[in-house]
Parts: C-alpha cells; sequence; structure tokens
C-alpha cells in the first residue's frame, strides 16, 4: 500500500525522476511560493501539464497557483536541472 490509501497498481502510479518523487514525497499540497496559500500538486494522472506550466528557455515556469507550487515543491528550476535542460537542448 501507498501513502494515503493508495494502491501500488498502474492506474495509480505516474513515472517521475528519483529527484522529484524525493522532493515530493507523500506531499498532496504545498505552498503557493506568490500567495503564501496551501495548494494541490499537480497530479499528471488528473491534469493537463500545459495547462499549468510553460517552458521559458530552460526554466520550467508555473502559469498556475498548481503549477507554481509543484515547481516550487520539486525544485524543477534548480541549477543542475537547468544545466542538464540546457545540454539537452544543445543536444537536440
Amino acid at each position: 500500500m501507498l501513502a494515503y490509501g493508495g494502491t501500488d497498481s498502474t492506474a495509480n502510479l505516474a513515472l517521475a525522476c528519483p529527484e522529484f518523487n524525493f522532493h515530493k514525497g507523500t506531499n498532496l499540497t504545498g505552498i503557493d511560493p506568490d500567495t503564501g496559500k496551501v495548494t494541490h500538486v499537480f497530479n499528471p494522472r488528473k491534469e493537463r501539464w500545459e495547462d499549468h506550466f510553460a517552458i521559458d528557455g530552460v526554466r520550467v515556469k508555473g502559469k498556475t497557483a498548481m503549477g507554481r507550487t509543484t515547481v516550487w515543491l520539486l525544485r524543477m528550476n534548480d541549477s543542475d536541472r537547468l544545466r542538464w535542460r540546457k545540454l539537452w537542448l544543445r543536444l537536440r
């Protein structure tokens, strides 16, 4: 059994890098860095990525409270991730 009574069935899982999984942990919510309000974290099984995020160069930007909270909680723009994205763009 997973946290909050979930299962490990494929319908309940989402592919994510180990770093994102580490930072997310069991959090279903986080604090929106712009408003300070508790906000749900992005759920890739229920939400569309493009509704909540945009790419600006190598940075991921949150377009909504959910997007901003997820970017902050998962540390999506840490220096290591930005370096990797820059490399991936060059290798395209």
